[in-house]
């Protein structure tokens, strides 16, 4: 529920200040995926740091779980969205040009 009304707070603070709808300003969507698809390395990396001791372990065998989850998630989640990243962005490229 906190997602949902964090997602309308910003569309409701990005339509305050640019006057426009979503669909109107010109958006980059391939570093929208591109963003995305780093969410599973920030994971990853996540776990690393609580491996390492740098931040404190947020329960027992949570780093281990952050960690296998990012990898995970790089597999099945961030190799699409790159390849949908550079595909868009190839195309948004060839749209901008003609």
């Amino acid at each position: 529920m906190d997602v949902l009304l964090t997602l309308a707070v910003v569309y409701v603070l990005i339509r305050v200040i640019t006057k426009k709808r979503l669909r109107d300003l010109p958006v980059r969507w391939s570093f929208v995926l591109l963003a995305l698809a780093l969410g599973p390395v920030g994971y990853f990396l996540f776990g690393l740091l609580e491996r390492e001791g740098v931040i404190e372990e947020i329960y027992e065998g949570h780093a281990h779980s952050a960690m296998l989850g990012g990898i995970f998630g790089m597999l099945f989640i961030s190799l699409p969205l790159v390849i949908a990243a550079v595909v868009l962005f190839l195309q948004e490229r060839k749209r901008g040009k003609s």
